[in-house]
């Protein structure tokens, strides 16, 4: 029996390789902000935009889609094997806080963020975003 080897070529779009391995993780993760504050919008929505970015890449991580709400963040990207989603979101998370709380709008509290997330291999229903989101309480 034969198996057929990767194609760098042609597969190299759809999976990355470390040394022994060839992978394609591709997670869908959304959260919420704390009590579902308003706050990522204008300057912030731009800077959240590119801090998620730049902590993604720092974990090893290929940013495909980042989409800021007012209260929430949803990222589309590719992990390599040895991150769990739970790391990758806590990184997430802890990385933009730690930039984004000098800010007066965002300076309220002790994080940003929930402690919820929604992680996913597979695309999530818009209904099912929606109700994640909406089930975070807004004390």
């Amino acid at each position: 029996m034969s198996i057929r080897q990767p194609n760098r070529q042609s597969d190299s779009d759809l999976s990355s390789s470390k040394a022994l391995s060839w992978h394609t993780l591709r997670y869908h993760l959304v959260w919420a902000t704390r009590r579902r504050r308003r706050v990522l919008v204008g300057r912030i929505k731009a800077r959240t935009e590119e801090l998620v970015r730049r902590a993604a890449e720092e974990q090893g991580c290929a940013v495909e889609v980042v989409e800021v709400s007012p209260d929430c963040v949803h990222v589309v990207l590719t992990a390599p094997p040895d991150r769990s989603p739970q790391q990758i979101v806590a990184g997430l998370k802890r990385e933009s806080y730690a930039e984004l709380k000098g800010e007066e709008a965002v300076a309220k509290g002790p994080s940003l963020w929930t402690r919820a997330f929604l992680a996913s291999t597979e695309p999530v229903g818009e209904d099912r975003q929606r109700a994640f989101v909406e089930s975070q309480p807004s004390l």
